[in-house]
């Protein structure tokens, strides 16, 4: 929630600026690189899995909310709210994943999964 309230501040004081050379559009930009160096941060690997990915994806649906609301938008605003909720509360239920595959890992490591050769080396004049 201090994601959207944040990003609803930033973005209503930056359409309220006026002025030469004054630019909106700039705040928008930096906050959503700012967002994403948070959201990569809140990503991690533990024992070849890849966690955090839902944490990551829901600061920057709050952030993309907060902007909605300081632009104005509020149909767009609340249609998100509705879908991100039913993303993170329904699809936990749907399970698309065999009997066969529960035992396993959800993700293998890559390491694993890549082959590589000796190549010859390279002649240097």
């Amino acid at each position: 929630m201090l994601v959207c309230l944040g990003t609803t501040v930033y973005v209503t004081l930056g359409t309220d600026m006026t002025g030469p050379g004054a630019d909106p559009t700039r705040i928008l930009g930096q906050i959503i690189v700012g967002i994403g160096f948070l959201g990569a941060g809140s990503i991690m690997t533990r024992s070849g899995s890849v966690v955090g990915m839902t944490t990551a994806a829901t600061i920057w649906m709050n952030a993309a909310v907060g902007a909605s609301i300081g632009l104005g938008h509020y149909f767009y605003a609340v249609l998100s709210t509705i879908l991100c909720v039913v993303i993170l509360f329904g699809l936990p239920f749907i399970d698309l994943r065999s009997e066969s595959d529960k035992t396993e890992a959800p993700l293998q490591p890559l390491r694993s999964r890549m082959r590589f050769r000796r190549s010859e080396p390279v002649a240097r004049k």
